[in-house]
C-alpha cells in the first residue's frame, strides 16, 4: 500500500509518488495498492484520487494494481471505481462508509452498485472495524459473493487476524489478503491468505518472508519476520502513528522529501522518531 505524498504547501507530490512506486516495483513486489486508510485517502479530493491512480496504473504496466474507492457515500465511490476500472485497475478496493447510521441493507445496496457499477473488473471487500468503526461480517460478505459475482476478494482487518481470514477463505471464488501493514504476516499465511498488502517501507524484507513461505522454507520466512517484527509492533500504535512511521522510513530512505500528514498533526517527537529509526535499522531497512 503507496502513502499518499504530499508537497510543503499540501499538495499531492506525484514525483515522489512515481519514485515510491517504481522502489517496490524494482523490489519485485506482485503488485500494488493504492489509496487505502494508509493512503490517507478520506483526506484528498476525488479529483486528486483519480490523479493518483492514473499515475500509479501508468507506471505499474503489467503489475496489478489494487485501488480504493472507499468513499463516504455511494455515488462518489462509484465515481472513483468506475475510473480506476476504465484505467485499467486489476481490482478495485471498498471499505464501507463510516456510517453507523446505516442499515445492513443500505449497506448492501452500496456494494451492490458500486460492484455493479465496475463489473466485470472484481471488488474487494475491505474489513477494518477498529479504523472505520462498522464491521462487516462474514455472513454479509458471503451475500455479497453470493449475489455479485465480481466480488471475488476480500481484506480482512478485525482481529484476530488469522479467524479473519480462515473465516473467509473457504468461500467459493473469494480471494483473501492480509492486511495491518503486515503486522500479522504469518498468522494469515498459517490461516490460508492468498497474500498481502503490506506497507511500502520495506518490500525487500516483506518479498522475502512471502517466497520463502512460499515454497515452504517456513523456518527461513520466520526468521525475517522476527527480524523485522518490532518495527512493525512499534509503528502500528495506530493508524496515524503507522502513516507517518511509514513516511519517517520513506524520507530516511531518500525517497520522501517532506514527511507529512494532511489535516492531522504529526504524532511524533523526537523521542518516539529516535525509537522507530532504532528499530529500522536493526530491521535492516536504512
Amino acid at each position: 500500500m503507496l502513502v499518499t505524498p504530499f508537497d510543503p504547501s499540501g499538495g499531492v507530490s506525484l514525483d515522489e509518488l512515481s519514485a515510491i512506486a517504481h522502489h517496490q516495483l524494482n523490489a519485485g513486489v506482485a503488485g500494488l495498492s493504492v489509496l487505502g486508510l494508509a493512503g490517507e485517502s478520506a483526506a484528498l479530493t476525488p479529483a486528486e484520487r483519480m490523479s493518483i491512480a492514473r499515475v500509479v496504473l501508468s507506471i505499474a504496466k503489467g503489475v496489478p494494481v489494487i485501488v480504493g474507492c472507499t468513499a463516504p457515500d455511494t455515488a462518489t465511490s462509484t465515481e472513483l471505481a468506475v475510473n480506476a476500472a476504465q484505467n485499467d485497475a486489476a481490482v478495485i478496493m471498498v471499505a464501507p462508509p463510516s456510517r453507523v447510521d446505516w442499515s445492513v441493507d443500505q449497506l448492501f445496496e452500496h456494494y451492490g452498485r458500486v460492484a455493479d457499477a465496475i463489473n466485470p473488473t472484481p471488488l474487494m471487500v475491505q474489513d477494518a472495524p477498529a479504523f472505520i468503526g462498522v464491521s462487516l461480517s462474514p455472513e454479509f460478505i458471503t451475500r455479497l459473493l453470493q449475489r455479485f459475482p465480481n466480488i471475488t476478494y476480500a481484506k480482512p482487518e478485525s482481529v484476530p487476524a488469522a479467524d479473519a481470514v480462515s473465516q473467509l477463505i473457504s468461500l467459493p471464488r473469494m480471494r483473501v489478503f492480509g492486511g495491518h501493514g503486515g503486522l500479522y504476516f504469518l498468522e494469515v499465511l498459517e490461516a490460508g491468505a492468498h497474500g498481502l498488502i503490506p506497507g511500502c517501507a520495506q518490500p525487500k524484507l516483506f518479498q522475502r518472508i512471502f517466497e520463502s513461505w512460499s515454497r515452504n522454507d517456513k523456518e527461513s520466512a520466520r526468521a525475517v519476520f522476527h527480524q523485522t517484527l518490532p518495527l512493525l509492533v512499534w509503528e502500528f500504535q495506530s493508524l496515524e502513528c503507522y502513516i507517518a512511521s511509514e513516511k519517517t522510513l520513506l524520507h530516511a530512505q531518500g525517497l520522501l522529501k517532506h514527511p507529512l500528514l494532511r489535516g492531522r498533526p504529526w504524532p511524533m517527537g523526537d523521542v518516539s522518531k529516535r525509537i522507530l529509526l532504532t528499530h529500522a535499522r536493526r530491521a535492516g531497512i536504512i
